[in-house]
């Protein structure tokens, strides 16, 4: 929960910007500047996470003992309790935060062409040696490279490179397509895998004993 809401912290970044909390009606985002929204949920979990730390380093402290018997973990075991509160007390804050979220798809998208498709050199390598390129590593950093300081798009460098040319040439369309628009085709299995995520723990807690009131 705690890397959860440092991602969501720092996405909120105004030099980001790609996703915000929803503020409702008379809510302060900071008490001196009146136009932002700071993102004091996730802070909150992010502190709260420090504590919950703390009482695990506790607890490997009791389990020594002199003897299998004193109390020496008698007052310090009595906040074991404060860990089951703060992580049911993150968790619902977590929930709650993360279901008024908003997203700055247009933020995204400027910042995913930042560097005119760089992102892609991953696939492009290993797709250079796929064709056949002894070090398609060190080719691609070398296009990613000169990419970045001519200020163009990695797709439009390989596509021009005579260096590169023979192993261009074998790339079938599918596979430029991954080149020029790495933010579209490039995406991998990660959103079915958080998809598949959510819906095992969502059944794993919906198989536990509720309280008794």
């Amino acid at each position: 929960m705690a890397n959860v809401s440092h991602d969501m912290r720092h996405l909120q970044r105004s030099e980001i910007a790609e996703v915000r909390e929803r503020f409702e009606k008379g809510q302060t985002g900071s008490s001196t500047m009146a136009h932002k929204r700071n993102p004091w949920n996730f802070e909150n979990i992010i502190s709260m996470s420090k504590q919950v730390t703390a009482q695990i380093f506790n607890a490997n402290l009791n389990i020594s003992s002199e003897h299998q018997r004193d109390l020496t973990d008698s007052a310090s075991s009595r906040f074991y309790g404060v860990v089951l509160a703060s992580v049911a007390s993150m968790a619902e804050r977590l929930n709650r935060v993360m279901n008024k979220l908003e997203v700055d798809e247009m933020h995204m998208q400027q910042n995913l062409q930042l560097t005119g498709g760089a992102i892609a050199a991953e696939p492009f390598y290993l797709l250079l040696e796929k064709y056949g390129h002894v070090n398609g590593h060190e080719a691609a950093k070398a296009v990613a490279h000169a990419a970045l300081e001519q200020n163009r798009s990695l797709y439009e460098v390989t596509s021009e490179s005579k260096e590169l040319d023979e192993y261009w040439g074998k790339f079938t369309e599918q596979e430029k397509l991954l080149i020029k628009e790495p933010e579209t085709y490039y995406t991998g299995l990660a959103a079915q895998k958080a998809l598949r995520l959510y819906d095992m723990w969502r059944d794993t807690l919906a198989k536990l004993p509720r309280p008794s009131n």
